[in-house]
């Protein structure tokens, strides 16, 4: 029977969007030799986004040319003659970065003593998901009166409670997995106070 020889993907991760490929190889087994990919123990379908080349008789290529979820399996190459079946199986993992949804702070005038809160979510991306907080590209520390928290896996709120001019400037959101590290960014202006009296002059 023939006999291929140990194929793998170059990277045990690939991330979602990158291009893959495989060459299967025989090394042994008399001719006529029929060559057959299978994704998860089934034929691959034309509408997989996968391309499958031979190169001769002895040998042939799988090749994805932009990764994504849908790809994730075991991609098997049999080979067939007169005298048996072989095959060899290599396991492919891709990995989804996070996507980050758009946010901006809901008002576009912060004033003295208001409260401010915006919340970083994404919407794909591989568990699990660390989400870290910048102001003007620096850690926040507990002591700025800025608190944040983790809704679920999936999100985590910044809020100041009591803002002041100290709270001017860009707060950042920055999401990682084994992937990619991404990140979104919102501009806080904080103006003078505001007042909550309102004097009334009555004129005779």
């Amino acid at each position: 029977p023939p006999k291929v020889t140990p194929f793998s993907f170059q990277d045990e991760l690939i991330r979602e969007g990158a291009r893959a490929r495989i060459q299967c190889v025989i090394r042994e087994g008399q001719s006529p030799i029929k060559i057959t990919w299978l994704k998860d123990g089934q034929l691959i379908a034309p509408d997989q986004g996968v391309l499958i080349r031979e190169i001769d008789e002895f040998s042939s290529i799988l090749m994805i040319s932009s990764i994504s979820p849908r790809h994730n399996g075991n991609y098997t190459c049999k080979a067939t003659n007169a005298a048996g079946t072989a095959q060899h199986t290599a396991p492919l993992f891709v990995n989804v970065p996070p996507k980050i949804v758009h946010f901006a702070f809901q008002d576009d005038q912060f004033f003295k003593g208001m409260r401010a809160q915006i919340v970083c979510a994404v919407s794909q991306g591989d568990m699990p998901i660390t989400f870290q907080w910048l102001k003007d590209g620096k850690s926040i520390s507990t002591s700025m009166g800025i608190t944040t928290r983790n809704y679920d896996e999936h999100a985590n709120s910044l809020t100041i409670e009591n803002v002041s001019s100290a709270h001017t400037g860009n707060y950042t959101c920055v999401a990682s997995n084994r992937a990619a590290k991404v990140s979104h960014t919102a501009q806080l202006l904080v103006h003078g106070t505001v007042s909550n009296s309102l004097s009334v002059h009555w004129t005779m």
